[in-house]
């Protein structure tokens, strides 16, 4: 399962910082929720969301969009 970040407006994978794309399987794969998240609040990425890739068998990566709020800091 790949875990990766999607800006919310315009539905692009991060690669890297101002580096976007529409191929999930060029996107930068944080292997872990912790290093995404990690990733999401170190670069101020508020637009963006963790998103679970099962692979390259389904279509359409599944939003976990409650993960967000679980790993939000508290403030």
């Amino acid at each position: 399962m790949r875990v990766l970040l999607q800006n919310t407006e315009t539905k692009l994978y991060f690669i890297s910082p101002g580096e976007w794309t529409s191929d999930p399987l060029a996107a930068t794969d944080f292997e872990e929720i912790d290093s995404a998240a990690e990733a999401y609040h170190s670069r101020d990425l508020a637009y963006a969301q963790i998103v679970l890739e099962p692979g390259q068998s389904a279509s359409r990566p599944r939003v976990r969009a409650t993960l967000l709020r679980a790993i939000q800091p508290e403030g």
